[in-house]
């Protein structure tokens, strides 16, 4: 499921609880996320290198993750949460400070992503960028240009004020399957009908 990244800026995984606490019995670690925002293999990978048992929870709209975390006592170590929401939710107290001395990897993360991130947790104090999201297309110089001449190919242009051009002369082989997912997707980037594309 493909989220707007109009939307969501950043979307990162906020750890609630250290993991500090290991017990003699079996430890779990507890997640809360969306279905599709890890890879098919990921837990089973997790579990086998480490032999911890991940408990892992979804949920469907982010309204409903910061219902159930702002109730309380959801037990959850790690939720992923947009930049909009896990901002309220810091300021809520819903989540733990990072102890970044147990981050070895923390140095590896890119300052420009963290600066975009500290703007909703200054100083970075309790969230970890996961996914930042970022669009593009990719196309094919040469059959852009075949169909317009002029075509603005370093300005989303393109596709706001010129894809008609193209969905006028597409066949399934230059681009048919983007332009229909564009046209899916210009109500949320151009109100429910898409009557400002080009406006």
């Amino acid at each position: 499921m493909i989220r707007s990244a109009l939307n969501r800026m950043i979307v990162s995984i906020v750890l609630l609880t250290v993991l500090g606490s290991a017990q003699a019995e079996e430890q779990r670690l507890y997640v809360y996320n969306w279905a599709d925002f890890i890879g098919t293999n990921t837990l089973r990978k997790f579990e086998r290198l480490t032999g911890i048992k991940v408990v892992y929870d979804t949920y469907d709209a982010e309204e409903t993750m910061e219902a159930r975390l702002l109730a309380g006592g959801s037990g959850y170590d790690v939720v992923s949460a947009s930049t909009n929401f896990f901002s309220r939710e810091i300021k809520a107290g819903v989540y733990q400070k990072l102890n970044k001395s147990k981050l070895p990897n923390w140095k590896n993360l890119d300052p420009r992503v963290l600066a975009i991130q500290s703007a909703a947790d200054p100083g970075n104090a309790h969230a970890v960028p996961y996914l930042h999201a970022i669009n593009g297309f990719a196309y094919n110089v040469d059959l852009v240009k075949a169909r317009m001449p002029n075509a603005p190919l370093d300005s989303l242009d393109m596709i706001f004020k010129h894809y008609g051009k193209f969905i006028r002369n597409r066949s399934r082989k230059d681009g048919g399957r983007f332009l229909e997912g564009l046209k899916e997707a210009e109500a949320s980037a151009n109100g429910k009908n898409g009557s400002r594309v080009g406006r």
